[in-house]
């Protein structure tokens, strides 16, 4: 009978983990993890990018799946979760599973680095039950982003979705998945024939979220396949570097690929700045440029005022007392569109665009006539 015999590959330097990674002995092999400031699967590590993310994996457990392809679905979440800097200030994981019933295998801020997270996932037991899709969903939706539980609003919030059957009610869980859509990007993963093609599109925010693979055996090289996933590495996290237009009494929230703005309790509006001042030394001075049609433009200083810049003034939220408004390109010549020209403000308007102005993009103007204003240095919160 012959011995069992353990090898250390760690010590012994039989490993293939990268220079930026470190090597994790286990029973029978070893893991390789990238160092904090890293991700990716510990053979290559890559520099992450500032971007926060609130990770939510809802993991189907339901009779169909059965113990083996449930250890297997286990083993490629563990895979993929590798790829990410895992921390508090970066991307944190939560894991909901569901058959009859939902159980929170753990919050996201109850694991804080990728080794306690991997343990978590393997002492998930398998209970096996119904599909009980929509329940799980909607514990998400009402539970998993909390700031209680871990969320924060400076994070693109992402759900993902694995399942390898039909739920008990194709329409509670698409009306479960667009509550759900609301707040975070979900992505749907379907494995093996029975699934409800209908119920994997509607769970998805959009079709290029939406996975199906043959079988488990599939499933075990699916995330690293899937080149829209990209994003979640990339994202720049607008509300945290301050790159939004979200007004003093609004509230920036971080989304995949952009942000959002929406107005605080006791405020209306759309929560976004429609206007900007760029190119001076402060944020109270620049060169006027409004949004129109998904982009920015400048305005022509043509019949430009002191009543006009009051009212830009008042628009950003800037002391309105002695404002200053600067001709012929005074902070540098825009690109692109010129949005305004002859604008006519009486002083006492609440925006820029109650103010009689020619129409968007009717002018006879180049960029050298760009209007600039300098505001007060205060802002009214």
């Amino acid at each position: 009978m012959s011995e069992f015999i353990h090898i250390d590959e760690c010590s012994t330097g039989e490993f293939n983990c990268g220079a930026n990674a470190v090597c994790l002995n286990t029973d029978g092999g070893y893991t390789c993890i990238c160092n904090p400031g890293y991700y990716f699967d510990g053979t290559n590590c890559i520099v992450c990018e500032n971007a926060a993310i609130d990770l939510v994996i809802v993991m189907d457990e339901s009779g169909s799946i059965g113990s083996t392809n449930f250890i297997r679905q286990k083993n490629v979440i563990k895979n993929f979760i590798r790829q990410f800097k895992i921390g508090s200030n970066d991307t944190q994981i939560s894991v909901v599973t569901f058959a009859s019933s939902v159980l929170v295998e753990f919050q996201l801020n109850t694991y804080h680095n990728i080794v306690d997270i991997l343990v978590a996932i393997d002492n998930i037991q398998y209970n096996g039950g119904g599909t009980y899709t929509y329940l799980a969903l909607d514990r998400v939706y009402y539970n998993s982003f909390l700031s209680t539980n871990g969320g924060r609003t400076t994070a693109s919030k992402i759900v993902i979705v694995t399942t390898d059957g039909h739920s008990s009610s194709t329409y509670s869980t698409i009306n479960a998945a667009r509550r759900l859509q609301s707040i975070a990007l979900m992505i749907s993963v379907g494995i093996g024939p029975n699934v409800n093609q209908n119920e994997l599109d509607g769970m998805a925010s959009e079709s290029m979220y939406t996975f199906h693979v043959d079988d488990f055996v599939s499933f075990s090289n699916i995330f690293s396949n899937i080149s829209a996933l990209q994003n979640l590495f990339s994202d720049v996290n607008e509300c945290a570097t301050g790159q939004h237009n979200c007004t003093g009494n609004a509230t920036c929230t971080n989304n995949v690929g952009n942000y959002s703005c929406s107005c605080n309790l006791g405020f209306t509006g759309n929560g976004y700045y429609n206007l900007r001042l760029v190119g001076g030394s402060s944020v109270y001075e620049g060169r006027l440029e409004v949004w129109h049609n998904g982009q920015w433009g400048t305005v022509c200083d043509d019949s430009f005022g002191i009543y006009d810049a009051m009212v830009v003034c008042r628009t950003l939220g800037f002391d309105t007392q002695n404002p200053r408004y600067y001709s012929s390109s005074y902070y540098g010549a825009g690109s692109g569109q010129i949005w305004m020209d002859d604008i006519g403000c009486t002083g006492s308007e609440l925006s820029l665009w109650l103010c009689n102005f020619n129409g968007w993009g009717i002018h006879n103007c180049g960029h050298y006539e760009d209007i600039g204003v300098k505001c007060g240095m205060f802002k009214h919160l």
